[in-house]
């Protein structure tokens, strides 16, 4: 009997609730890890059973970054039963690996009364793993596709909803789920009753090896266990441990940054809509298979190397998860920009993704003794609003102060060798004092959080900006590099993608705040 070509394709999840649910920076690189483990276990599985490889299009090699994004794409042959039984058969080594990976990490865990503990962490397991597939048979590729993604959708949609009464204390990191304890809670147990249930099992915890990941006045679920030891299980990685984020701010006043970049359009590129690879048709299986081909180079050999280039004595580079068009990072204050640079253009060229390819980003500037959950969630905010600027190509930066104190702005990725050249210039050709008066002088004429003023006038804006640089100008000061400030100032402040006087405000308030600590040899 002949058979049929179809579609498979499978996602995992949830994925930015199990990787933001970090308290140390072991958690961030483990959640991240694990579900590109689970999808590495996954194609091995499929490749067994015969099915070609569309996205990704091969299985790498492991090593100490995550590489794989948390879905994949393949064409089984076969009859719909057999496709039903190879969807079947893919979710089971998903859901049998990560109930054992959750299993070891309890054992790992303990010296002794884990029975409970055990029950406990295979409901957790099993409760936080959502497995979704689907399959259509292959026609015309490009219309399959879309309807497998509709398909896909739709079955994220219908899933059941399920409610979990808490009975415990809450896990420390994620506060979603009950932490493991020695035995089940009554309905009429106290507070201390619960407290002293917990801390029976984490008395318990076996020794740390000189390196400690885990204290006992820290109480987890089976997930975030697992996360703060899956290294430990898999000590070929050499990931044991983790640098803290003090280790990414030496000079830098403490300060450290979070890195999340995107491909832009990412859609239109699989569809071939309004961008397309040239040699290929567009929509086509093999057009996607090329561009697979060319993320899966990008992440997994250009973008270590920009790692391994910039990482070094004068700053860390420490590189989270690179997969196909997202990269995640953490990096001293110094490196972040060089770094973003490198790669933003790498991404755009033919040893990435396409000449005409563009990359948005969002970056967190924050305090090291800020919680590293904030400082991932600003991030991911600020990655999502440089998304919103039209045409993309965009960056977001949020600074957020040790006293709390935010300022954030977007910007295309154009201006940020403008901002560069303000930076330089706000330390070595003005006054410390000019900000404020900067900021007095225009702030007089309308809401900061409104529409910035005279913008159907701006040879009159530039006569303002003018008048308060020469005014704020210092002896050592070049006319060329004032009349560049000048200018530098005056554009940025026409620039639609900055709306209101706070933006503009925050954008130069930021940029005297990193002139501070990457030029402390210039502050005057």
């Amino acid at each position: 009997m002949s058979t049929t070509s179809y579609l498979f394709v499978c996602s995992i999840g949830p994925v930015q609730s199990f990787i933001a649910s970090a308290r140390k920076t072991l958690d961030l690189w483990s959640g991240s890890y694990i579900l590109s483990d689970l999808i590495h276990i996954a194609l091995e599985e499929a490749e067994k059973a015969g099915a070609t490889l569309i996205q990704p299009m091969s299985i790498p090699e492991r090593t100490q970054v995550a590489s794989l994004p948390n879905r994949f794409l393949v064409r089984i042959d076969g009859k719909a039963d057999d496709v039903v039984l190879f969807g079947q058969r893919i979710e089971r080594s998903i859901r049998t690996y990560w109930s054992e990976q959750v299993l070891a990490s309890v054992a790992l865990a303990f010296n002794s009364n884990m029975h409970f503990a055990q029950k406990q962490a295979l409901q957790q397991a099993e409760d936080a793993l959502e497995v979704y597939w689907a399959f259509e048979r292959l026609t015309d590729y490009p219309a399959t596709r879309v309807r497998l993604e509709q398909m896909l959708a739709s079955t994220k949609l219908s899933k059941p909803f399920t409610s979990h009464v808490q009975t415990n204390i809450t896990c420390s990191v994620c506060h979603e789920r009950d932490a493991l304890s020695e035995s089940p809670t009554q309905s009429n147990d106290s507070y201390a009753d619960l407290k002293k249930n917990t801390h029976g099992l984490w008395k318990q915890l076996k020794g740390n090896d000189g390196n400690i990941v885990l204290r006992e006045n820290e109480h987890l679920c089976a997930i975030c266990l697992l996360k703060r030891l899956y290294a430990r299980l898999h000590r070929s990685i050499g990931m044991e441990s983790f640098e803290s984020t003090r280790g990414f701010t030496d000079g830098q006043d403490g300060y450290f940054t979070i890195l999340m970049a995107d491909g832009d359009d990412m859609g239109k590129w699989i569809s071939g809509k309004d961008v397309t690879l040239s040699g290929y048709q567009p929509g086509t299986l093999e057009y996607h298979q090329e561009l697979s081909r060319r993320l899966t180079r990008f992440a997994e050999e250009e973008v270590p190397e920009i790692t391994n280039r910039f990482d070094d004595s004068e700053g860390r580079v420490q590189l989270i998860y690179a997969g196909g068009d997202d990269v995640l990072a953490f990096l001293a204050l110094s490196k972040v920009f060089p770094f973003l640079q490198a790669t933003h253009d790498q991404f755009g060229s033919e040893k990435g993704l396409h000449t005409t390819a563009t990359m948005s980003a969002g970056i967190a500037i924050i305090h090291s003794s800020m919680p590293l959950q904030h400082a991932i969630r600003v991030a991911r905010e600020m990655e999502g609003q440089a998304k919103q600027l039209e045409g993309k190509d965009g960056v977001g930066i949020q600074i957020v102060s040790n006293s709390g104190q935010g300022r954030r702005f977007v910007v295309p990725f154009q201006q940020l060798e403008r901002l560069e050249r303000i930076r330089e210039s706000l330390m070595r050709d003005v006054s410390t004092t000019f900000m404020y008066h900067f900021f007095e002088a225009f702030r007089r004429f309308g809401p900061v959080d409104g529409e910035k003023p005279f913008l159907h006038t701006p040879d009159l804006v530039r006569s303002e900006i003018k008048r308060l640089v020469l005014r704020a100008s210092i002896g050592t000061a070049s006319s060329d590099r004032l009349e560049q400030l000048i200018d530098d100032l005056h554009q940025l402040y026409l620039l639609p993608d900055v709306p209101t006087l706070l933006e503009y405000f925050h954008m130069l308030e930021a940029q005297r705040f990193l002139a501070r600590r990457l030029n402390k040899e210039a502050v005057q």
